[in-house]
């Protein structure tokens, strides 16, 4: 009875035709009291789902609204004071903040306002969870597009304004409760990772471990979205089953069903908080929480109603939730694997766990989502059950890294083995993505029709129902052992930690652009060098991370443009050893700027002034310092011009130098001959500049482009 009753209620809250409340009383008193007096009989299940349907249409017509008052502000300026409601959302084009705002000052006058307000500003502004603010800021109303419903997204979210590049004041952290230490956590754990891997590893393994915007990942997620992978990047079912079940098996040894059912349950409260509450995860959790409290009683539960009473009891308490593409995955997907799964099972015995168990689920979950997938990416890919056949068995192995690795950043001897096992692993998932993705098979679709949508689910809920009346709507639902997830998880990362521990071949020495901004690399005898950075942090770390591997340090990094090259360079610290920086400096500096130089200070890392006829050298490469000769007021008139020699060739560095500095490097006593001038696409050079350098090549970078050029070898000696 009870899946009569779940189908029934959401189906009112699709239908969401307007009743009034003492005709939906009326109806349910009606309808109740028939379904009490046939109890028993076979007119009670419909009568049931009349009844629900009527309670169902009820609750998604009188909906709170719960994004506050303060949406009635949009489009005037208005000072705001609250709290950093969630935690900092921070991607290369900006930070973006959550504030749960308390109090308005509009027109001279200040009131008490509830509502939440997204802002979106530079990444030198720093706020932590928790901190209060004031903003003051012209509020704007968010907008849906054709690509992506924003305003419906932020509105689930109680979010119903926006405010851009604001001037924001911090007022200093407040009493944020549990939650405070949830968020706190988290951050930790990221930082640990950051730490000891490189991206776009690093990103990976905390999206796997802890969930993640998609957009943090930058070009990482289309080859993940191409061959269905991206739902690695977020707290999904599976990785909350695999968390429930991994505990559930080690708390049954407690002495006492009471404290194994305690165990479990916190658990899983605590993973799904940690991991940001999302809607697979609380589904998940849920239905492993009956699991648990089944298990105390001595009881069996039943799949397909344990997912009917937890869609029904999401979306009773949020109705707007039916519409959102992450329940509609959650729970269509659950629903078709649950139908599907043990079928394929059947079909596909000859292919060995627990490669099998994750090519069936993956192509039972594909089967029940494939129009939601299509309305949201816009893609369907056929190598969506190969790639998660090879990397669903990894997932239990790189989830318990990550929290290792980020519990045990601080103790060098373990964690240099866990970054090394998990780099290989992900590395593995990564390369999996990009081969599969570019091989024929991702077919691009723009939409899909509601009737198709319809009778493609009319035909699927035929056979579901078919296959389930088979096994008598209590499948089996076989799960693979975690033992042998686990030891093929560790023989695919042995082998896979063998390929990275190989010597690099290649030339001894070599300088490549990293193909973003004007971020060079030095790498000569073992030892590494960072020219400039950029300022799309994410780019640049994965330019590194190509170049150096796991390698974790960095000898010097050099900064000959301040002016936005150290946006990238702030990454760089969480994420490499830096042995010292070189700086030509800044007479009037950024935000940005003073934030480096600090961080500098905090960290101990020594900083030494880069000026004329400073030389250093790297390994068999040397570097000289051709200017400037101080700072001045215009930053182009005092960008560092360097010279690098190795092995008889030379390349001079010249990046976006006004004519006037590069001028004067013509009249000091240094030596501008030089076999390759690389200089910023618009940046010509004056002639008798070019005439002293007398290069046999010029190379210019595209550094204002956001997209990620290849890495181009400027120079190599072998």
């Amino acid at each position: 009875m009870l899946k009569w009753a779940a189908a029934g209620f959401l189906a009112g809250v699709i239908i969401g035709v307007p009743i009034p409340v003492s005709l939906a009383v009326l109806l349910v008193g009606l309808l109740g009291g028939a379904a009490y007096r046939l109890r028993g009989k076979s007119w009670l299940g419909p009568l049931l789902c009349l009844c629900f349907l009527v309670l169902g249409t009820a609750r998604a017509t009188h909906v709170d609204n719960d994004l506050g008052n303060l949406d009635a502000l949009n489009g005037h300026t208005a000072e705001l004071t609250g709290t950093v409601a969630e935690e900092p959302d921070i991607r290369d084009t900006g930070a973006n903040y959550v504030i749960a705002v308390t109090g308005v000052t509009s027109g001279g006058r200040t009131r008490a306002v509830t509502g939440k307000v997204q802002v979106h500003t530079t990444r030198a502004v720093v706020l932590d969870y928790g901190d209060g603010v004031s903003l003051s800021g012209v509020l704007t109303a968010p907008r849906n597009d054709a690509s992506v419903p924003y305003r419906s997204i932020l509105a689930r979210r109680g979010i119903a304004s926006t405010m851009n590049f604001p001037r924001i004041l911090d007022l200093g952290p407040s009493d944020t409760g549990p939650s405070g230490w949830i968020v706190w956590l988290r951050q930790a754990l990221e930082r640990g990772i950051n730490a000891w891997l490189p991206e776009p590893e690093a990103a990976l393994l905390i999206a796997i471990a802890l969930g993640a915007h998609s957009a943090s990942l930058g070009d990482v997620t289309q080859p993940l979205i191409a061959t269905g992978l991206i739902h690695i990047i977020a707290i999904s079912g599976i990785k909350v089953a695999m968390v429930a079940g991994t505990g559930y098996a080690l708390f049954r040894r407690l002495p006492s069903r009471s404290l194994t059912l305690a165990a479990g349950l916190l658990l899983l409260i605590f993973y799904v908080l940690l991991t940001g509450t999302t809607v697979s995860g609380e589904r998940s959790a849920i239905m492993w929480a009956l699991v648990f409290v089944a298990a105390y009683l001595g009881r069996g539960t039943l799949s397909w109603q344990s997912l009917a009473m937890v869609a029904a009891a999401l979306v009773a308490l949020q109705p707007g939730l039916v519409w959102d593409a992450a329940f509609q995955m959650t729970a269509l997907g659950t629903g078709s694997i649950i139908a599907f799964s043990d079928r394929l099972l059947q079909t596909f015995r000859l292919v060995p766990p627990p490669f099998r168990e994750a090519f069936c689920v993956t192509l039972a979950a594909q089967a029940g989502t494939i129009p939601v997938v299509v309305v949201s990416f816009h893609v369907i890919s056929a190598w969506g059950p190969l790639a998660n056949a090879l990397v669903l068995p990894l997932l239990p192995v790189l989830i318990v890294l990550g929290f290792a690795l980020g519990a045990l950043s601080w103790v060098p001897p373990l964690a240099a083995v866990l970054a090394a096992f998990a780099y290989a692993l992900l590395h593995a998932v990564l390369s999996t993505a990009s081969a599969l993705s570019a091989l024929p098979g991702s077919v691009p679709i723009s939409g899909i029709s509601s009737p198709v949508a319809i009778v493609y689910y009319a035909c699927l809920a035929v056979l579901s129902a078919w296959v389930l009346r088979k096994a008598n709507w209590a499948p089996s639902g076989r799960r693979p052992g975690a033992l042998t997830d686990l030891t093929c998880g560790m023989a695919v990362g042995a082998v896979m930690l063998t390929g990275t521990l190989l010597p690099a071949g290649g030339s001894a020495s070599r300088l490549t652009w990293l193909g973003t901004g004007e971020s060079i690399l030095l790498q000569s005898d073992g030892r590494a060098v960072l020219i400039d950075g950029s300022p799309h942090p994410f780019q640049l770390l994965e330019g590194l991370g190509a170049q150096l591997g796991s390698r974790r340090n960095i000898d010097a990094v050099v900064v000959t443009d301040p002016r936005t090259n150290v946006t990238g360079l702030l990454d760089v610290l969480d994420h490499y050893s830096v042995g010292e920086v070189l700086d030509v400096g800044c007479e009037y500096p950024s935000l940005t700027y003073a934030r480096w130089r600090a961080v500098l200070r905090t960290r101990h890392i020594p900083v030494y002034a880069l000026r004329t006829g400073t030389a250093f050298s790297a390994g068999s490469a040397g570097l000289t310092v051709l200017g400037p000769d101080g700072v001045y007021p215009q930053p182009r008139d005092s960008i560092g011009l360097l010279r690098v020699t190795m092995a008889g060739q030379s390349v001079l560095l010249a990046g976006a130098a006004s004519d006037r500095e590069l001028m004067e490097a013509v009249f000091r006593p240094v030596r501008l001959r030089a076999n390759v001038l690389v200089m910023d696409a618009g940046s010509s050079g004056p002639h008798a500049f070019l005439r002293h350098v007398r290069a046999r090549r010029v190379i210019q970078l595209t550094v204002k482009t956001r997209q990620t050029r290849p890495a181009r070898e400027i120079l190599a000696s072998h």
